[in-house]
């Protein structure tokens, strides 16, 4: 019989693990969170991106502010040309022409707006030093640089009258553009400065300065009443006409100026304070320059400002055409040395002028001009 083999006992069956699924679900998890982080960078980072595109973009289309254009004032402005076509400016609508002396008056009619055109060899600031040095005396204040291009400025502060007064040369001549007050003791404010350099920078030139002065004025023809006899002066260079029944004519007058023509009224009247001198017309030479014949009278007759003399709304200035000259007469004017009331030139040629004075007015003076007659 056989012996029977004990039976072996069977391996023990181990259950499969159960960690496997855990591992995996942590690495969906951990995957998962990877994946939400990269999104929300990725889409911060385009958000970002975005953003600065946009900046980029505005800076790029949009254009760099236009800075806004000061407005041109003098646009609506009128213009006024020299008659002589040397030069020309614009002039607010607002100003006026002036009957006086000047060319035109501000609104308020206490400034006169004026050019005087001066031939001389100075340069501007000795031509200044000259109008400015009177009996020793200096009534500018120091110039600055003008608006117009090699001009130079100054005022009058010690003058009675002030005045703003822009010089600028061309062709061997000194323009002189003048802000003057019409009031004693009277300054330009800030907007009529304002102003005044406005006008300053709508001046220019007009070609050359150095063409014939055409005639301006009021035409005197010549006319020698019958009757009326003629006194010539000196030098044969001029004579006048006077009325022998009212009048005496003398070239060798004693009277006032030298070698002056005296055209003296009578005492028909007999009046006892009848005297010579206040009722005669006299009539003289004197070199000239070619030059303004405003400053002429400055300088050469007066020997002092005009300004203290000229009275605004009381004295006149006339222009006539006496055979073809250009003559400016000033009735009316005020506490002369001499004591003469009127005072006239009229330029004859580029060296000589031919003055008179008296204390007449126009009614006398006029008749006196209808009988000169330039004999060279």
């Amino acid at each position: 019989m056989e012996t029977q083999q004990p039976a072996l006992p069977s391996e023990p069956i181990i259950p499969p693990a159960t960690h496997k699924p855990e591992v995996k679900n942590s690495l969906v998890l951990i995957m998962s969170v990877l994946l939400i982080v990269t999104v929300a960078i990725a889409g911060l980072f385009y958000f970002q991106i975005q953003k600065l595109s946009k900046q980029l973009s505005k800076y790029q289309t949009q254009p760099s502010p236009t800075p806004s254009a000061t407005p041109d004032i003098t646009v609506n402005w009128k213009t006024y040309s020299d008659p002589k076509g040397k030069y020309s400016f614009k002039y607010p609508s607002d100003w006026t022409k002036s009957n006086d002396v000047g060319l035109f008056n501000d609104p308020t009619k206490s400034f006169i707006l004026g050019v005087e055109i001066n031939p001389t060899s100075l340069d501007v600031n000795k031509w200044m030093t000259s109008k400015c040095l009177i009996s020793g005396t200096n009534f500018c204040s120091d110039p600055i640089q003008g608006s117009i291009t090699g001009s130079i400025q100054y005022n009058h502060p010690k003058s009675h009258y002030d005045s703003i007064d822009t010089l600028v040369t061309q062709e061997n001549q000194i323009f002189d553009i003048t802000l003057a007050s019409r009031n004693p003791n009277q300054s330009a404010d800030q907007n009529t400065k304002q102003i005044y350099d406005q006008i300053l920078s709508t001046f220019k030139f007009l070609g050359s300065t150095s063409q014939p002065t055409p005639n301006i004025g009021q035409k005197i023809s010549y006319q020698l009443p019958s009757g009326w006899q003629k006194v010539t002066d000196k030098t044969n260079t001029f004579e006048a006409g006077f009325n022998p029944e009212t009048q005496t004519g003398d070239s060798n007058t004693t009277l006032a100026y030298e070698n002056a023509v005296a055209l003296t009224y009578k005492n028909a009247d007999n009046n006892p304070y009848y005297s010579p001198f206040a009722s005669s017309i006299f009539l003289w030479l004197l070199p000239y320059d070619n030059g303004s014949r405003h400053t002429f009278i400055e300088t050469q007759v007066l020997k002092e400002k005009l300004s203290l003399h000229f009275k605004v709304g009381k004295s006149i200035e006339k222009e006539y055409v006496v055979q073809g000259k250009n003559c400016l007469v000033l009735y009316k004017l005020e506490d002369l040395s001499q004591g003469h009331t009127t005072i006239g030139v009229c330029p004859i040629s580029n060296s000589i002028a031919l003055v008179f004075s008296s204390f007449f007015d126009e009614s006398r003076v006029k008749p006196m001009l209808q009988t000169l007659k330039l004999l060279k």
